[in-house]
């Protein structure tokens, strides 16, 4: 199946290195929660930084599969940054992908991604 991306349609992620991190775990329990905080934090997205390649095209590639599949309504995750994280990884377990390419709770290096 082919899928087709206009890459015009949306508006480009805005993407942030955060470089010495000391508060990993307080950030991803926030995301993780079903909050108020996280609801208005909805559309950000931590990615571990050293799995990304230095370009970032992969991380707007995935933006843009993660608006799409938000505006026709067929998201295979909860929020739109879960779909983000979701899309960087060639496995289709959302658990998995989370995991590798969310933020950990020791991670020293992450890239905020805002989905606009």
């Amino acid at each position: 199946m082919d899928c087709a991306i206009d890459l015009r349609a949306a508006s480009e992620p805005r993407l942030l290195l955060l470089a010495n991190v000391e508060n990993a775990a307080e950030l991803r329990s926030i995301l993780l929660s079903t909050s108020g905080e996280a609801r208005r934090l909805e559309g950000i997205a931590l990615v571990k930084a050293a799995l990304l390649p230095p370009d970032l095209m992969q991380v707007r590639v995935a933006a843009r599969k993660a608006q799409a599949a938000s505006r026709a309504g067929k998201m295979t995750t909860r929020t739109v940054s879960a779909e983000l994280v979701y899309n960087l990884s060639s496995t289709k377990n959302i658990r998995e992908s989370l995991e590798k390419f969310g933020v950990g709770d020791g991670d020293k290096y992450v890239r905020r991604c805002f989905i606009l």
